[in-house]
């Protein structure tokens, strides 16, 4: 837009606020934000040049602002923004993403012929890279190792944080190798024992307050068939149950998101994270969620027990509505 002349980027962003205005969730304005607006994802306090602000239009001067109001606003915000910046990182090679690693690791473990010896050289050389300070450390290593080692799910609420902005920045820089770290004790686990020869190696998503650790199963259908595994390994979520089960948690797919949610849950197709994303719009009301009758029962007992807390409260209430649609 920068080429454009201002009265056109004025044009343009009015639209936009008059669309971001009729939003009533933070996570639909936030969702709405990343795909229009601006992939970072700003907020008043972590603003230092503001370029949200038009002034001169025909509708005179008017801001977007993307202010958080509730601890869960904040947790949403901070995960949106630290997922921003894991990208930004990768790109100017500070940092490689957790998927690559995995992607070379998968690799090298096809072709081995000692693949233990291999996850265990593999896991000195990072765990050294970590604690000798090569991959960059921060106050937030221990903490980061500690809800892995734990299964405890990681809380981007930072409430007593005085710049969480920049706590944010640096569990950035640490988040990919510290995650990889932990899989890399789980994969060791799975070979020893002879695991992995019945499940595939195991992907922990600690992502929320209340989302519990998963394991992403790799998809034989090349994405025809969306996986999504909880630590028991019993539960497999389709596409669209993956869809309800974010909306039931309050947390967003979009654009920027979308393609990773879905590669991380074991969907490879090049249509995975739009036919995700297509559902997730989908399912923004409980109307939506309650009207396919059969289908919506079944999708929603399938996601219940992935659930937990108010999110599963929800579900439960519209599993008794699409049951009531379906007679």
């Amino acid at each position: 837009m920068k080429s454009e002349p201002y009265e056109k980027q004025v044009d343009a962003a009015w639209h936009h606020f008059q669309q971001f205005q009729k939003l009533d969730t933070f996570s639909e304005k936030l969702q709405y934000w990343t795909e229009h607006i601006g992939h970072y994802p700003l907020a008043p306090q972590v603003i230092i040049i503001d370029p949200t602000v038009f002034k001169g239009g025909p509708n005179g001067s008017f801001r977007f602002e993307l202010t958080p109001k509730t601890v869960d606003d904040r947790r949403l915000l901070y995960r949106a923004t630290l997922d921003f910046h894991r990208i930004e990182c990768a790109e100017k090679g500070f940092v490689k993403l957790f998927d690559g690693r995995k992607a070379g690791l998968e690799i090298r473990l096809s072709t081995a012929t000692r693949p233990v010896d291999l996850l265990r050289a593999e896991l000195k050389k990072i765990t050294h890279d970590i604690d000798s300070g090569i991959a960059g450390p921060t106050a937030e290593i221990g903490e980061l190792r500690y809800h892995w080692e734990t299964n405890h799910p990681y809380d981007f609420a930072f409430l007593n944080e005085y710049q969480p902005h920049v706590k944010v920045c640096n569990l950035a820089e640490d988040w990919d190798i510290v995650e990889y770290e932990a899989h890399l004790k789980d994969w060791l686990v799975a070979y020893e024992t002879g695991k992995h020869l019945q499940i595939p190696l195991p992907t922990r998503q600690i992502t929320g307050p209340l989302e519990p650790p998963a394991l992403a199963a790799s998809d034989e259908n090349s994405g025809k068939r969306d996986q999504h595994i909880n630590t028991d390994g019993q539960v497999q979520l389709s596409l669209r149950q993956i869809a309800y089960k974010y909306r039931y948690e309050g947390k967003v797919i979009n654009e920027l998101k979308k393609e990773e949610i879905a590669r991380n849950a074991g969907f490879t197709g090049k249509k995975s994270g739009n036919k995700l994303l297509d559902h997730y719009k989908g399912l923004e009301t409980s109307e939506q969620r309650t009207s396919c009758g059969r289908d919506a029962v079944k999708d929603i007992l399938k996601v219940i027990p992935t659930l937990t807390g108010s999110a599963k409260d929800t579900a439960e209430v519209d599993l008794k509505a699409a049951k009531i649609k379906k007679l």
